[in-house]
């Protein structure tokens, strides 16, 4: 099981201590004397839902897991071990909800009829949630940008600055330095935008994002045509590099543009701590609320 946060924590103690208590009234009775079917039946959905209130921590706990993960293998492994919890959960309301048909009060319809309809709307989320999580588009974005596309902008960096080290005339000199210079910052605004862009949830200023992005890139090639038009033949080859460098990192910008679109690990976690949170929580008070009152016949049989 995954480390737990302090309050969910409490909440899957107190759940095995109810299952603990409520194995220790089995015990207890037995010795007195032959158990009904109706004492058993209430020390059985004491353990079901003291079972299901762990498996629903664990699903919880593994779903944050899988949101904040930082590679596809931790992704997988988390998203599994939340699906694992869910069905988990899922089969003990199955016997659950027989066993309250069988033998449950008006309090106990209530409450699990409720928790019913809180656990749909976790699962309907979850369902959501948890393929987003997987695909980690926005990662994937974020280690072009700070892999390949930061690779490309140095390369280009390290060609301008050779190519203006090697001009001959002074006038040529400041002519070649003031066109590197425009490129150079043209790259590097590229690059500025990509974190920004990773992180925006909203199309629109992604729309304004990109437009800028393509601004900047004219401005590069505009740029690097001029330098071949002032450079002396000695700066072919650096101009070249430049050249590549940007075809390079204009090429991993437009692989982190659609990733970025996507925006599967900013949805899965504004539903992690939105919708998902306030759920949790009614699911949380339910169970609990519910593993009270099957309680009550228990202990009340053993005074």
């Amino acid at each position: 099981m995954n480390a737990l946060h302090p309050k969910a924590r409490t909440g899957v103690i107190v759940a095995l201590v109810f299952a603990v208590l409520a194995l220790l009234v089995a015990i207890l009775y037995f010795v007195g004397g032959t158990p009904s079917p109706a004492f058993l039946t209430t020390v059985r959905k004491s353990q079901l839902v003291a079972e299901m209130r762990v498996d629903l921590h664990t699903a919880v706990e593994a779903e944050k897991s899988s949101v904040l993960a930082e590679t596809d293998e931790a992704y997988e492994e988390h998203a599994d071990e939340a699906r694992r919890s869910l069905a988990a959960v899922d089969t003990g309301l199955k016997e659950l909800e027989s066993l309250i048909a069988r033998a449950g009060g008006a309090e106990e319809n209530d409450l699990f009829r409720n928790f019913l309809q809180s656990w749909e709307v976790f699962k309907q989320i979850d369902a959501e949630l948890l393929p987003l999580a997987v695909q980690n588009t926005n990662l994937k974005a974020q280690r072009l940008s700070f892999g390949p596309a930061a690779e490309a902008g140095e390369r280009l960096e390290a060609a301008l600055t050779s190519l203006v080290e090697a001009q001959g005339s002074c006038d040529q000199g400041r002519e070649a330095a003031r066109w590197a210079f425009r490129a150079s910052a043209a790259a590097g605004r590229i690059q500025a935008l990509q974190a920004p862009h990773i992180a925006e949830s909203s199309d629109e200023r992604m729309d304004t994002i990109e437009a800028t992005m393509e601004s900047c890139h004219r401005q590069l090639v505009e740029a690097l045509a001029r330098l071949e038009e002032v450079a002396d033949a000695g700066s072919r080859p650096a101009l070249a590099e430049a050249r590549a460098a940007a075809d390079e990192l204009w090429r991993v910008n437009l692989e982190i543009i659609p990733l970025s679109r996507q925006n599967t690990n900013v949805r899965s976690l504004a539903l992690s701590l939105g919708r998902k949170r306030v759920v949790t929580a009614q699911c949380e008070d339910l169970l609990a609320a519910l593993q009270e009152v099957v309680d009550r016949p228990t202990f009340r049989a053993t005074r």
